[in-house]
């Protein structure tokens, strides 16, 4: 075995061993904001406006509530997964994400990864390791001259 095809299988086999490796990593992190809402305290935060623009292609709602904490009007997190939006004055159950004290999500979305998650995030993680691994594979390989 030459050295290039050496260097060129070791490449491709890493490539993919990475894939193999953090494909798995990335959709154990899916359900982190699902696992949040079941384990973290909820509070019942004052909904001081919404904002509801609507595209052509898109609805993203924004629900800004007062911080249980310091009382200055922060967005929530799941507000795009509500079925109906709240009215200002109204008050939403929320959890605050123990990491990050400004991060606010609503308990009342479905936080559970759909069949999309899953596909965007294996796409997102093995495809570029194949890809790398056909590039390695392709990267020292040249055209022979054919046996006369």
């Amino acid at each position: 075995m030459t050295w290039p095809t050496t260097l060129r299988t070791t490449a491709a086999t890493a490539a993919l061993l990475a894939g193999l490796v953090i494909t798995p990593i990335a959709l154990s992190r899916l359900d982190d904001n699902q696992r949040m809402v079941e384990t973290q305290p909820i509070r019942e935060v004052e909904v001081v406006a919404v904002h509801s623009p609507r595209t052509i292609y898109a609805s993203m709602p924004t629900v800004i509530v007062r911080h249980p904490d310091t009382s200055v009007p922060t967005a929530v997190q799941g507000a795009e997964k509500l079925v109906t939006l709240p009215a200002p004055g109204s008050y939403v159950p929320v959890v605050i994400d123990p990491n990050d004290r400004t991060n606010l999500l609503l308990t009342t979305a479905d936080w559970s990864p759909t069949w999309l998650d899953y596909t965007a995030t294996t796409a997102a993680t093995a495809l570029p390791s194949l890809t790398l691994a056909a590039l390695f594979s392709g990267t020292f390989t040249h055209r022979r001259k054919p046996v006369e």
